[in-house]
């Protein structure tokens, strides 16, 4: 039987932040990737797999190793060719028959509830966006003809947004605004936190 697992991207260089953004320490004390990997793994998720530049992955192994055991780690040493590069390394991982999240660190937010009312929604050859109030948000989940076709790409330098326009487009309407949010600078965690 086929699986579901969330790929979470952390292997942005965090330029904007100015700061490790997986290791960004939310109100309640947790880092944004042990926020993401506690919530996957209370939607039972069948694989976790996060990808890391080099020193995110050293600061890793530094300061977080338990994390190490609840989730698969693939390195991507280019991270400046963006983020298509990292979900290529991930999806290489899958069988042809899983279906996937696709998840960026700095998109923290996302409710037990839409996880699995998007999983009910997905086909094979579609993915589904959460929207709110129209706007799309975090994260997508990738039909498994898209992981496929990811798979088959040698093209490294792809841009993931047109790969999914070939596809079909689900809308899974939420009432929570925190789909639409990203965390990319200093200013965006303040206005979290106040």
């Amino acid at each position: 039987m086929a699986s579901c697992p969330v790929i979470i991207l952390a292997a942005g260089t965090s330029r904007r932040m100015g700061e490790r953004k997986p290791f960004i320490k939310l109100p309640s004390g947790i880092t944004l990737l042990e926020h993401l990997l506690n919530l996957y793994q209370r939607c039972d998720i069948s694989e976790i797999i996060v990808v890391f530049n080099n020193d995110g992955y050293n600061f890793l192994k530094e300061n977080y190793a338990s994390l190490e055991n609840n989730a698969r780690i693939v390195i991507n040493p280019f991270p400046e060719k963006g983020r298509f590069l990292s979900i290529q390394k991930a999806v290489s991982l899958l069988t042809k028959d899983d279906s996937c999240f696709i998840h960026n660190v700095d998109n923290p937010f996302i409710s037990p509830d839409l996880i699995q009312s998007m999983k009910k929604m997905l086909l094979s050859d579609s993915y589904v966006c959460p929207t709110y109030k129209g706007k799309g948000g975090h994260p997508v989940l990738i039909g498994s003809k898209i992981v496929t076709c990811i798979q088959s790409l040698s093209d490294k330098d792809r841009d993931f947004k047109q790969i999914l326009n070939s596809f079909n487009r689900i809308e899974c309407a939420t009432p929570y605004a925190d789909v639409c949010l990203n965390l990319n600078t200093p200013d965006d965690i303040n206005k979290m936190i106040h």
